[in-house]
């Protein structure tokens, strides 16, 4: 099975390209969301364009449930003109209930399930193999779009096993600040991370590496940097906190390099000795170790007046081949890796290129649309050379004022000499994708599948380290793949070392958990799911609590109070409890908050409240996987890690009871 594309949360009315450019026969959609009170509809279309007012793009399929009709209808669109309805099959969509819809593209039809049963087949009127667009309209709330390859069953079951999401599954684009997140695996000897964010005030922003997230937890390093903050001006601070005390500050710096609204990138190399700071691309400071084992260190959080624009792991590809951890040479096969992913990104905003600079056998795949309006846009692959300047190494600019492709570089404020041959593929309201190969003499330019033009290096590649776009459009994604092969360059390290790609997941592979602690046990069979189970519930946990236990709870909050999650032992009132997890929408002066505890003997302990963000959303549908390690608690939210709960009561086998309680809706629990 192959995951071609998602959509997270997509604002309506969406408009977005179908992945590949067009449906094949065994291609899925798979649409989660949630109507609310006031819908009186809405609609799901698979279409030849991006139009939805009038004129409107042909339509092959218009899935369209009416709440005040109580009927779903299914129609096409050709040449202005609506064709014959199909209303049959009843309503099986209510207000206030999470939805799911499979659409499978069939050689003679479409097949529709709703909510895991079939609903109805749509014959095609219009041939697939030219829908290019997939569109949503009307009030709903749409939690989830999933594209999936042909090879996919037509009706995915649950997985018989679940997995601790890899912790980050992918470079983090423009997350969220205050930020916490997993380092994989811990820090180790060549363990790189590297960070690229803007100041966005003039006080303080501070790094730290820490040994998980609650409270008061050891620090393997405190980077913090000071702009103007009590006594401190462009200062940065370093230290390490143990047992809760904070060691000897070091303070000396050989420049300061940080500028307020200034874009900069910096990577933390850990090594046997230290850590080694290198910031915009130069060496700028050593940090000796003060404790150790390292991977105890597993966790970064970033706070302070900041903007990040990403956030990724990775590994020195000298030190993994010194341990023996590379890749066999004997490996010639060639395949895409994805180096990250930006999503709807803003036009005229700067982003950095996912592994610090372009090599030979990058792809960069560019999906959107150009609204009726536009004049023309540009893609800009460029080169940082100070804070004020930016020679373009490639300016991709289509203009329909002039129905033409210009093609130019930009060096020391001059334009260079245009290229305008080869026609002009884009139109209005017609979705595109555009991908650029880097190859060693040039870029490899094609437009919607096809070849278009290549435009000879003027500037050297590995100098190309940023991307924007300008114009009018709109952006939908924006991909960073790199071929693997043996023979394939890599890129520059701290210290001259060379650096693999960064980690990510192996989706469930056979026999194999993702979370390195559940690898350490035997995967027994799950227990027997429980599906739609009433709330309040409280439900045994065979076995008890223990190392590698996880627990899966799919569910949709119900209300705009709170909902609760208790692991305790045995159902009696005031029973100790081993981790609460309290959903607060709003509670009392909370809002928007999650509160973990325990209980011992009738009397609870200090909350923790903090959190990396607030992952609910009232009336969308939720996944969360709580795993029991042997120092705490894990807990993803959405197939994302999200917060560390450390065990404060012990042994964890007494705890055998799951309660759960509060405004929410549970689709399903199940333990493994």
């Amino acid at each position: 099975m192959s995951l071609l594309g998602s959509v997270m949360n997509p604002p309506i009315p969406y408009i977005g390209s179908i992945p590949g450019g067009k449906l094949t026969p065994g291609f899925q959609i798979v649409i989660q969301g949630v109507a609310p009170s006031h819908s009186e509809g809405f609609s799901f279309n698979l279409a030849y364009g991006s139009a939805i007012g009038q004129p409107r793009s042909d339509t092959a399929l218009h899935f369209n449930p009416r709440f005040t009709q109580n009927c779903v209808v299914r129609n096409s669109y050709k040449n202005n003109n609506w064709a014959g309805e199909e209303r049959q099959n009843g309503m099986p969509f209510t207000k206030h209930t999470p939805f799911e819809i499979t659409i499978s593209a069939d050689v003679n039809c479409y097949k529709i399930s709703v909510n895991k049963r079939h609903f109805c087949d749509f014959q095609h009127r219009l041939p697939i193999n030219g829908v290019n667009t997939f569109t949503c309209e009307g009030t709903v709330n749409i939690s989830s779009v999933q594209f999936i390859a042909p090879n996919m069953p037509s009706m995915p079951a649950p997985p018989p096993y679940m997995n601790y999401p890899a912790q980050p599954p992918m470079p983090l684009i423009n997350p969220a600040m205050p930020l916490t997140t997993m380092v994989p695996n811990g820090l180790h000897p060549g363990k790189m991370i590297y960070i690229s964010a803007t100041p966005v005030g003039t006080n303080r922003f501070t790094i730290n590496l820490q040994e998980g997230s609650y409270p008061n937890c050891d620090i393997g390093m405190h980077f913090d940097v000071r702009f103007n903050c009590g006594s401190d001006c462009n200062q940065i601070i370093r230290n390490s906190l143990s047992r809760g005390a904070w060691g000897q500050e070091e303070r000396s710096i050989p420049y300061f390099p940080f500028a307020g609204n200034m874009p900069f990138e910096m990577i933390i190399l850990c090594e046997n000795g230290c850590f080694k700071v290198a910031v915009n691309n130069q060496h700028f400071l050593e940090y000796r170790h003060r404790m150790t084992p390292f991977p105890r260190f597993n966790t970064l959080t970033v706070t302070g007046n900041l903007t990040i624009q990403q956030v990724r792991f990775q590994m020195s590809r000298m030190i993994a081949n010194e341990t023996g951890n590379h890749q066999s040479s004997n490996d010639k096969d060639r395949t895409m890796s994805l180096l990250g992913n930006v999503i709807n990104p803003n036009v005229n905003s700067i982003g950095s290129i996912p592994g610090g600079n372009l090599i030979p056998g990058i792809q960069i795949v560019v999906q959107g649309v150009a609204p009726a309006h536009s004049d023309g846009f540009s893609i800009n692959l460029s080169s940082k050379i100070s804070d004020s300047r930016r020679d373009i190494a490639l300016h991709f600019n289509p203009r329909f004022n002039q129905r033409c492709v210009v093609r130019n570089s930009l060096k020391n404020n001059a334009w260079a000499e245009e290229e305008k041959n080869n026609g002009m593929p884009f139109r209005k309201e017609a979705p595109f994708e555009i991908v650029i190969v880097t190859d060693l003499y040039c870029y490899n330019i094609s437009v919607n599948k096809r070849d278009f033009c290549r435009f000879k290096h003027r500037h050297p590649l590995t100098g190309v380290n940023t991307y924007w776009v300008e114009g009018i459009v709109k952006i939908t994604s924006i991909k960073f793949l790199e071929i693997q092969t043996p023979s394939c360059g890599v890129h520059p390290a701290v210290t001259n070392r060379h650096v693999a790609q960064p980690a990510r997941p192996i989706l469930n592979p056979p026999g194999c958990s993702a979370h390195p602690a559940v690898m350490t046990h035997h995967v027994t069979q799950p227990t027997k799911p429980i599906f739609n189970p009433a709330v309040p519930l409280t439900t045994g946990i065979s076995g008890g609590l223990y190392h590698g236990k996880m627990i899966f709870i799919s569910g949709v909050p119900a209300g705009t109070n709170r909902f609760t999650f208790y692991l305790q032992e045995g159902s009696l009132h005031n029973a100790d409890v081993g981790m609460v997890f309290d959903v607060r929408f709003n509670f009392g002066s909370c809002v928007e908050a999650v509160i973990r505890n325990h209980r011992s003997r009738g009397t609870w302990g200090q909350e923790e409240h903090t959190i990396p963000y607030f992952p609910f959303v009232r009336n969308v549908p939720f996944e969360i996987i709580i795993l029991s390690e042997s120092t705490g608690f894990k807990v993803a939210v959405n197939n994302q890690h999200f917060l560390e709960f450390r065990h404060r009561l012990m042994p964890l086998a007494r705890f055998n009871m799951l309660h759960i309680t509060g405004d929410v809706t549970v689709k399903e629990v199940r333990f493994q």
